[in-house]
């Protein structure tokens, strides 16, 4: 079973889940987007296809912009590959529609830039290979297609990924028009003060899905959490707020808002977020984060193990000897994780999940996963029987969470039976998920239960 990452402050406290790897979104945008564009080639609405966006060809950037330039007119770019299916669909489907024509060449200079190369190219599309090679240089282009939008002048003004059928694509268009909804325009009003805050999350959820620029995301959440330092505590503790203020682990300090809120009003924030233990778990990634992160590379220089004593005193001046205990523990659990050294993890390990509460009220999703994960770390890496035993009420409290057709956690249980010796309940539940799931992998494990073979890694 593989396991699965959920949120990040369920996983392990000291990991950044805001960055994201390009090359593994390339794959999930390709995939989805073709998905996508194989259901719509089926569904399409039959919009009217005629003469369509007129694409200007052969010329170089800088003869882009001059023709913009003397037109008065905007410029609209749509940067493809020749491997891409959502790209072919997009000019079968959208690009010929009289009415897409006859809104974007009213505007727009437009140009189809290729990003990838090829001997069958011709020369038209050669020359746009410096424009491309520029593009990439000045622009996170994570995906194709990709649409870029210019003013008259050569200025970037909007920027959107993705494939685009006909309503999405209209409006793509005319918000790259507004100067309301210009996405780079929304920037430069926020850098010189000109947004109000409540409309700061909006932008970073746009500057990460659109623009695809992490860093200027967590700059404006930062912000964002500066000028909520004086928001009184009602208004700051909502739920729209605190799941988006989580999302951006790398941006909080032990200084902020945030962090004292947690500690201050932990049960609050709990209530409002329906997650028992959030406010403890988010402290204790601050902490790790300031103190036992730093910790934990000196006593690496060093050949040493960390100062436990040290560490403790530091967190409980911080939020109080309960937090510094709970630190204390998730700290050695990851310690010992990272070292190789399987007995102290899974002693740690049992010893957090304990601490915060296995039947507590969290009934989230990400919950289950969690618990999930941690019992099949005990399954893979202990022999002791009251370890198995403790993992199997994760496994169980995670399967009340969720519907029974959540295979990985049936897959858990089943195996922990196994290890345990109850080897006929555990070929009972297998069974029943290999004839559900038709899955291989469970289908695998299940033989070697049925030939008395171990199910774990050696």
């Amino acid at each position: 079973m593989d396991l699965q990452i959920e949120g990040c402050l369920e996983v392990d406290l000291n990991d950044n889940c805001l960055g994201l790897s390009n090359l593994k979104d390339n794959f999930m945008k390709k995939a989805v987007c073709l998905l996508v564009c194989s259901l719509y080639t089926f569904t399409s609405i039959g919009q009217n296809v005629g003469r369509g966006v007129d694409f200007e060809v052969g010329l170089s950037w800088q003869e882009i912009v001059d023709k913009a330039s003397s037109k008065g007119k905007s410029i609209f770019v749509e940067i493809y590959a020749t491997w891409c299916g959502p790209c072919k669909v997009m000019d079968k489907l959208i690009y010929p529609n009289d009415k897409v024509g006859s809104l974007v060449n009213d505007k727009f200079i437009s140009v189809k830039v290729q990003v990838d190369t090829g001997k069958l190219d011709n020369g038209n599309v050669k020359k746009t290979y410096p424009i491309a090679r520029y593009l990439e240089s000045k622009f996170n282009l994570s995906g194709v297609p990709t649409f870029l939008f210019f003013s008259p002048d050569g200025k970037i003004i909007h920027k959107d990924e993705g494939y685009k059928e006909y309503t999405s694509f209209v409006k793509m268009v005319k918000d790259a028009l507004d100067t309301t909804t210009q996405i780079y325009g929304l920037v430069d009003r926020w850098r010189s003060g000109g947004l109000s805050y409540w409309d700061l999350p909006k932008l970073v959820k746009r500057v990460l899905y659109e623009l695809n620029e992490e860093k200027l995301a967590s700059e404006i959440a930062s912000d964002y959490l500066r000028r909520m330092e004086f928001v009184p505590v009602d208004s700051f503790v909502t739920r729209d707020n605190l799941f988006f203020l989580r999302s951006f682990n790398d941006i909080h300090r032990s200084s902020d808002r945030m962090f004292r809120v947690c500690v201050q009003n932990s049960d609050l924030v709990d209530s409002t977020l329906k997650q028992s233990a959030f406010a403890m778990r988010f402290i204790s990634f601050v902490m790790t984060k300031e103190e036992i992160n730093p910790a934990f590379e000196k006593a690496r220089r060093r050949h040493l193990s960390p100062n436990w004593n040290k560490i403790r005193k530091l967190i409980a001046r911080k939020c109080g000897e309960e937090m510094a205990n709970y630190c204390e523990i998730r700290g050695k659990e990851i310690w010992y994780q990272n070292i190789g050294d399987n007995t102290n993890y899974v002693k740690w390990l049992v010893r957090k999940i304990t601490f915060e509460g296995v039947d507590n009220e969290d009934s989230s999703f990400n919950r289950s996963i969690y618990l999930n994960n941690a019992a099949w770390q005990v399954f893979q890496k202990s022999n002791d029987r009251s370890q198995l035993i403790e993992a199997l009420k994760w496994v169980n409290k995670a399967l009340r969470i969720v519907p029974v057709e959540y295979g990985m956690a049936i897959d858990t249980k089943a195996n922990l039976l196994y290890k345990l010796g109850d080897s006929a309940d555990a070929i009972a539940l297998e069974e029943e998920l290999v004839e559900k799931t038709k899955n291989e992998s469970y289908r695998k494990t299940l033989s070697k239960m049925k030939l008395g073979l171990e199910t774990w890694d050696e």
